[in-house]
């Protein structure tokens, strides 16, 4: 598996250009909203991961977990995927 150097985290504020909305579900470790971007009005899921340490878990997130989920996520990028058949984005 390769590792990802931190250049792929992007300091922009995701509000800047999507307004999010509410949650669609949650794992381990990462969450989904419900997102439209800004300039076309376009809805999306967004996965945002979770980089601290929540109340359920005592261990918090390793940084290999995050890399991890990043890479797959890397993977899907432009895939068409779902019951709409649009392609995932990076956010």
């Amino acid at each position: 598996m390769r590792t990802l150097g931190m250049d792929v985290f992007k300091q922009q504020k995701v509000e800047d250009f999507y307004e999010i909305g509410e949650e669609l579900g949650s794992g381990q470790f990462a969450v989904v909203k419900r997102c439209k971007e800004k300039s076309t009005g376009m809805e999306y899921a967004a996965k945002f991961i979770k980089k601290r340490q929540s109340r359920a878990s005592r261990r918090g997130v390793r940084r290999e977990e995050i890399e991890r989920e990043v890479d797959i996520l890397r993977d899907l990028v432009g895939k068409p995927r779902g019951p709409t058949g649009r392609p995932l984005v990076a956010l």
